[in-house]
């Protein structure tokens, strides 16, 4: 059985696939598969400066 991630727009656990598609029942989020294999890390010149 494979895991599917948690929602990213509202961290739901219960996630399922439609084709190409992950689904979040609680929220109707819609993302593809390849978005949710992507690291969703901001580029390290956007992260905020520390003085």
């Amino acid at each position: 059985m494979s895991t599917l991630p948690p929602c990213p727009q509202c961290g739901s656990a219960f996630t399922y696939e439609d084709g190409a598609m992950l689904i979040c029942p609680e929220c109707a989020h819609e993302w593809s598969k390849e978005a949710a294999s992507e690291t969703d890390l901001p580029p390290e010149n956007s992260l905020p400066r520390v003085a």
